[in-house]
């Protein structure tokens, strides 16, 4: 189910500002298959445990994608943002 326009306006002043700062969406591209599935699964509201289970990995792994995720789209971690929400919008934000 697509989020609407109206649902996409209503996020928190400091992710908003974050994504206004960043192209998140145009560095999905850098994502390799394995943390593509992985952001996948997070978008789900899954725990990195979940993520194992679905995706047959090992929780190790699983971390180890959630990192290169973290990294290649530019999420430093910062108290401001969650960078596990901040990679799900950018998942779910609008393609180009």
């Amino acid at each position: 189910m697509a989020a609407s326009s109206s649902q996409r306006t209503c996020l928190p002043a400091g992710v908003s500002g974050m994504l206004a700062r960043r192209d998140l969406r145009g560095r999905q591209e850098a994502l390799t298959g394995r943390e593509r599935d992985v952001l996948r699964e997070m978008a789900h509201g899954r725990s990195n445990s979940a993520v194992a289970d679905a995706l047959h990995l090992s929780i190790s792994s699983v971390e180890k994608n959630v990192s290169a995720i973290f990294t290649k789209l530019g999420l430093e971690n910062s108290g401001d943002v969650h960078r596990r929400v901040a990679a799900v919008l950018a998942y779910l934000g609008p393609k180009p």
